[in-house]
């Protein structure tokens, strides 16, 4: 025996009982998409932060340009994740010091070349001279 049943109880259950699963369906509809403008927002926002670091990439990549001696002594350059290997005309025109606080971890000297070795995935490097 209920003591406080309402006129609306029944009317409920069968609200239930005939839409339930459409209503669950929407509820459901509903979260998908949400999950699916979170995704696009957070997409969105990398891309934008990419687009920043670019733009925030260009002074020191003319820096590192200039502190290797000018695009004019780079005889030839490869690049490989985080180095770049250099074949320069005039190597006393690198200026260590300088491309250190630009960036670049260690240099490597070697006979005929000379290797910068960067932190990053050469994300400045990439972009550095026009092939």
């Amino acid at each position: 025996m209920k003591m406080f049943a309402s006129p609306t109880d029944n009317a409920f259950n069968d609200f239930l009982a005939n839409y339930g699963f459409y209503f669950a369906l929407a509820i459901a509809i509903l979260i998908f998409i949400a999950v699916v403008i979170a995704f696009i927002v957070s997409v969105l926002k990398n891309k934008n932060r990419d687009i920043k670091e670019n733009i925030e990439n260009k002074p020191q990549e003319e820096q590192l340009i200039k502190y290797i001696g000018g695009e004019d002594n780079v005889i030839s350059h490869s690049i490989n994740r985080s180095r770049i290997v250099l074949v320069l005309k005039d190597y006393s025109l690198v200026d260590e010091d300088k491309l250190k606080s630009c960036g670049v971890e260690s240099i490597i000297k070697m006979s005929n070349k000379i290797t910068l070795v960067s932190n990053d995935s050469s994300a400045i490097y990439k972009s550095l001279f026009n092939d």
